[in-house]
């Protein structure tokens, strides 16, 4: 059998909520309409090195449009075997010291395969020194896109976001 993909990650955001009057701003937004950025970088955790790549739309079955636009970036396992990889897509520093209530909203798919569902894990950190400390995980299948928010703690003028993908053989 061949695996097809591991799982996508399309439109990943960091944006202020509206409370007490303030008001809604994006401090960093990110669709991959033109290609993987500079800025961001990848960290390979564990086993081979399978960095995230940015397709368009059609380029796969699994899922077949992007959530928005024409781009999203995907992890993939194309051996036919779980190789129990993951790799962290790691967001460029943000500085959040003067964002109220900052959040990250982001969209993914993440289908099932032969009863095998792949792992996205959300990590941040406060200085590039500093230790990765998980926000959320994500290891159920999805029926096309869900969109999740995350509220960001412990903002700093170094903050990042790391959004790790697992093999686990799923789709």
């Amino acid at each position: 059998m061949r695996k097809k993909c591991l799982f996508f990650l399309l439109c990943m955001m960091t944006t202020v909520v509206a409370f007490a009057g303030k008001e809604s701003q994006y401090v960093l937004y990110e669709g991959f309409e033109n290609g993987m950025p500079a800025t961001w970088t990848q960290e390979y955790s564990t086993g081979m090195q399978v960095p995230w790549a940015v397709e368009q739309s059609g380029a796969s079955e699994y899922p077949a449009q992007a959530f928005k636009g024409s781009a999203l970036v995907a992890l993939r396992n194309t051996t036919g075997q779980t190789q129990h990889f993951a790799t962290k897509l790691v967001t460029p520093v943000i500085d959040l010291t003067e964002v109220f209530q900052p959040i990250v909203v982001f969209s993914h798919a993440q289908m099932q395969y032969a009863g095998d569902v792949d792992a996205l894990y959300v990590y941040y950190r406060t200085s590039a020194d500093a230790r990765w400390v998980q926000l959320g995980k994500y290891e159920n299948k999805t029926r096309g896109w869900k969109t999740d928010t995350i509220a960001l703690t412990a903002p700093s003028a170094t903050y990042q976001l790391a959004f790790e993908g697992v093999d686990k053989m799923g789709r």
